[in-house]
């Protein structure tokens, strides 16, 4: 196969993989959702930008719901607003990471809580400026049995945010990540019912 011919190829498979995101961000809201997705936020989504939020702003925001949230780790995050700016934290999952996959690097931040004595990473947030225009994914990880014993880094939660042009505000979506365990010696596999 010629060079321009696996260019091609490549192109294609990137293509179907964004076009299922979308897909996925743009298919009808689930039976949880809010039936009327502008009762989600109290103000308009402002279209100029606006300074990144202080930490005191943080504290005294907004929570919103996301459209779409699916899985028990996902439904223990929470999301906050100031302004354009978001923030997405999962103050239950140990953290060991988190990774834009997909999306705008500007405007986006992380933290994860230092280790404590039992030197396992606590929680962890994003914040990122949502914008009109804006497609993001991003991965949260966290410590679970893998190939590499049973403090594998695993991925845990997806969030993704679609703010289409001429919409009100974006749409996010909090998803577990799929992970299939593997069995170790310290941690065989369980049996499936």
């Amino acid at each position: 196969m010629s060079a321009d011919r696996r260019g091609s190829a490549s192109t294609t498979a990137k293509r179907a993989v964004f076009i299922a995101l979308l897909a996925s961000v743009s298919s009808a809201a689930s039976p949880g959702a809010s039936p009327d997705a502008s009762s989600r936020t109290m103000t308009p989504w402002p279209d100029t930008k606006s300074p990144t939020p202080s930490p005191a702003a943080w504290k005294a925001s907004v929570s919103i719901p996301a459209e779409r949230v699916f899985g028990a780790s996902a439904r223990a995050c929470t999301v906050h607003r100031v302004a354009e700016w978001v923030q997405v934290k999962c103050p239950d999952l140990k953290t060991a990471a988190i990774t834009e996959l997909a999306g705008n690097e500007v405007d986006v931040t992380y933290y994860i809580e230092p280790p404590g004595d039992d030197r396992v990473p606590g929680a962890g947030h994003v914040t990122f400026r949502a914008a009109r225009g804006d497609r993001r994914v991003f991965s949260f990880w966290t410590l679970g049995p893998g190939y590499d014993g049973p403090l594998t880094v695993i991925p845990a939660v997806v969030v993704q945010e679609f703010f289409a042009p001429g919409s009100a505000e974006p749409v996010l979506t909090l998803t577990d990540a799929l992970h299939e365990p593997v069995a170790t010696a310290t941690h065989p596999r369980q049996p499936q019912w």
